[in-house]
């Protein structure tokens, strides 16, 4: 086989770039989502992901290649039928855009429930930076509000404040010597 040998440029900003040919990327990113996250293939994760991994989700960081190895293996322990549909692939600048569907069985229980056994649906993004041929960052969203609404969690919101403020709720108040 021809090995495929990267292109290198510079950023507005002087940083070195390396940037695989069109096409690449996108093989990476869908291999690590469709094998290491549905499949469970975990020891894809030491070829495809950077050793000084950096992971962001909902204000989280996540670093290296150990903590992600943790949450594949949490995640698939929770839902054990995991499926991965990737909807879309993308593209641009250097960086590869992803929308999935993501369903799957709870068994292992999430956000402080115990395990329901109810099947949940979710759309997520992904935002993901190769350097050369690896994963080197990514950037999350999913809607866990409707994870929680289809498992039959509640959201509970604190009380507001005088002046919109939301503030801790009534009984922390009271705790605080506060009526």
């Amino acid at each position: 086989g021809t090995e495929v040998q990267p292109r290198r440029r510079r950023t507005g900003n002087g940083k070195r770039v390396t940037r695989m040919p069109n096409g690449h990327n996108e093989a990476t990113v869908r291999r690590y989502l469709e094998e290491v996250w549905e499949q469970g293939q975990l020891g894809l994760i030491d070829q495809l992901i950077a050793e000084d991994y950096v992971r962001h989700h909902g204000g989280r960081i996540r670093r290296g290649r150990a903590a992600l190895r943790q949450l594949v293996e949490r995640n698939r322990n929770t839902y054990r039928d995991l499926d991965v549909t990737i909807d879309e692939l993308a593209e641009a600048n250097g960086i590869v855009a992803a929308r999935l569907t993501v369903t799957g069985t709870d068994q292992g229980g999430v956000m402080g429930l115990d395990p329901t056994n109810r099947r949940v649906s979710v759309t997520c993004m992904g935002f993901f930076r190769l350097a050369g041929d690896q994963i080197a960052e990514s950037w999350h969203c999913l809607d866990e509000f409707h994870v929680l609404q289809q498992l039959g969690g509640r959201i509970t919101l604190a009380a507001s404040e005088p002046g919109g403020q939301a503030g801790p709720p009534a009984q922390a108040r009271r705790r605080r010597g506060r009526s």
